[in-house]
């Protein structure tokens, strides 16, 4: 492979959550050149990722303005489009991948010269084309994050089918940065050997943000702590979130809202211990260069899709059946922002001070209605949240770690270790005693699970018949009517059964869109894909239903005592068979 193209035309975080994806390729591939299209927004922001061989730059924020413009005309926008895929297809590229969920950027895809292309697209009749079956699981994110245990980085990582031996983000500092942001220390009265904490009100969005007040409380327990130096970080547009925090705190922060450029932001927080942040694209490039971060979490931010991406960074969100919120909810009482108390961050940032949080066990009695996690990359790679505080096992979390194991099973072939890796990750992060009602609620569950590999199974017999007819020399086009009459009645029964119950929407919307990504006018070559689209849907919900089964099992048996005690640990070491 010698040309990759990746579309990316979101924030700042995104960009650099797409560094160990560019990274996995220059190692899989050495030599390959890799051309980024990003935002007109994020050019500073390149020029620390080391991997891009070519970069364009495209005015998105722009080019929406004009279409609701009345004095740019159709044409107008045509050309601009036009000139920007001339730009792109002065090469041929042996993969291209869309990482944006826009419209525009299924269309500029779909206009290039490439071999392979996988993401959002356009078909030659206009309809959306979902390529890869990652980057579909992407889309499938979206209505069920419920249920789902990956990273956005890995996400990216498992669709470019590389992994890179560096683990975490990249971010290299320019040249200049570290002169330049001695010079801002300087100026400030500050020498640099100072202990410094960084602290970033803002975010895109006011309602994922912490109260400032709560910030405020933070950083003068963090200074009658340790001494520390507040370091103050954020976009221009958040200048009155640094003013109403100086009013409200005891010892005057170094304010730097709306006075670094990359570089220099680079620096300073690879100078700080610790940065403490709203879900923000400084948070990334902290972790880029090396910071520890405590991520606050609130609103609609899920830490699981786009936390700290890196050992040994900690989240805490409001324990709460609500949060995450969906998307577009309007929420009139944010209690998950009262809930986390000042306290509760500074708990842990004066053990990350004090450096040995990572064996200091939470108070659970402190950390009421707040939960905790630390970051690690699993055995595979891939990145994990560990709770710190043992709390109760609810269905969510139980559907969350099966669906780990079922869309990596093509991975890890190995269903006993699945089992075990599931009984091991249950039995040691939340509490296996009162989850009767779970058990109970698992086992009706099953039943409807049953259904659905049994309706999966037929459809994949329909399947079969159809390609089976196809192949023959005159195939019988009434008979091709009927079966596919049928085949049409059951996918209508899949899609009943997965949305009225939420645990199996994921195994629904993943089929609606690999139907929907069915391509070509060759019967023979969509019947075929079709049995396999059955055929993945089969082998995933049989796969789900026998580690249900056995992990019903294994709960009845966690929550028996022994001698006073769950018998967590005589549990942990039988081994079961799936299969």
């Amino acid at each position: 492979m010698k040309e990759i193209l990746i579309i990316n035309l979101t924030r700042m975080g995104d960009l650099l959550q797409t560094t160990p994806l560019m990274a996995g390729f220059k190692e899989a591939y050495p030599g390959v050149r890799i051309t980024l299209v990003i935002n007109s927004s994020f050019v500073e922001i390149c020029k620390g990722i080391p991997f891009i061989g070519d970069l364009i730059v495209f005015d998105m924020h722009g080019f929406r303005d004009r279409l609701l413009q009345k004095e740019h005309s159709l044409v107008e926008n045509y050309k601009l489009i036009e000139s920007l895929i001339n730009r792109i297809n002065e090469k041929e590229y042996d993969l291209a991948l869309n990482l944006t969920h826009s419209p525009i950027s299924a269309l500029i895809i779909s206009l290039i010269r490439a071999r392979e292309i996988r993401g959002f697209t356009i078909d030659s009749e206009g309809h959306r084309v979902i390529r890869h079956p990652w980057l579909r699981y992407f889309f499938n994110v979206v209505p069920n994050r419920d249920y789902n245990p990956f990273h956005l980085v890995d996400m990216y990582l498992k669709a470019g089918g590389v992994m890179p031996q560096r683990k975490g983000l990249i971010f290299e500092i320019p040249e200049d940065g570290e002169r330049k942001s001695e010079e801002l220390l300087t100026a400030r009265g500050i020498s640099g050997k100072e202990l410094m904490v960084g602290i970033h009100l803002g975010a895109s969005k006011s309602d994922k943000t912490w109260p400032v007040s709560s910030f405020a409380a933070l950083a003068d327990m963090i200074t009658e702590e340790s001494g520390a130096k507040i370091l103050l970080f954020g976009s221009p547009s958040e200048a009155d979130l640094g003013r109403e925090f100086e009013m409200k705190v005891k010892a005057r922060p170094i304010n730097f809202i709306g006075q670094t450029s990359i570089a220099e932001l680079s620096t300073l927080l690879r100078k700080c211990l610790v940065l403490i942040s709203n879900d923000t694209g400084p948070l990334h490039l902290a972790t880029a260069v090396g910071t520890r971060v405590i991520d606050i979490f609130t609103a609609n931010v899920h830490f699981l899709e786009t936390g700290p991406y890196g050992e040994g960074h900690y989240v805490i969100q409001a324990d709460l059946p609500c949060v995450p919120c969906a998307f577009n909810v309007q929420c009139n009482n944010m209690v998950c922002k009262d809930l986390i108390r000042p306290l509760h961050v500074f708990e842990i940032a004066k053990e990350i001070i004090h450096g040995n949080f990572a064996t200091a066990v939470p108070d659970p009695h402190m950390f009421n209605n707040v939960q905790i996690y630390q970051t690690h990359f699993k055995d595979d790679g891939s990145l994990g949240f560990y709770p710190l505080l043992r709390k109760p096992l609810n269905k969510e979390i139980i559907y969350r770690i099966l669906y780990s194991g079922v869309w990596n099973r093509k991975l890890s072939r190995n269903a006993d270790r699945v089992y075990n890796e599931v009984c091991r990750e249950l039995s040691s992060c939340y509490a296996l005693d009162n989850i009767d009602e779970v058990v109970i609620s698992l086992g009706s569950d099953i039943k409807v699970l049953e259904k659905f590999s049994e309706l999966a199974n037929e459809g994949q017999v329909l399947a079969g018949l159809i390609a089976e007819e196809a192949g023959r020399k005159n195939p019988d086009v009434e008979k091709l009517k009927r079966i596919w009459v049928n085949l049409e009645t059951l996918d209508n029964k899949i899609e009943v059964l997965g949305h009225t119950n939420p645990c199996f929407r994921p195994f629904t919307i993943f089929f609606a869109y690999s139907k929907e990504a069915l391509e070509g006018n060759d019967l023979l070559k969509l019947s075929a894909d079709t049995c396999g689209i059955y055929e993945d849907l089969l082998t995933g919900s049989v796969f789900m239903l026998q580690l249900m089964r056995d992990i019903k099992l294994f709960l009845e048996a966690a929550t028996k005592p022994l001698n006073g005690k769950l018998n967590v640990d005589q549990i942990r070491g039988t081994e079961y068979s799936v299969y």
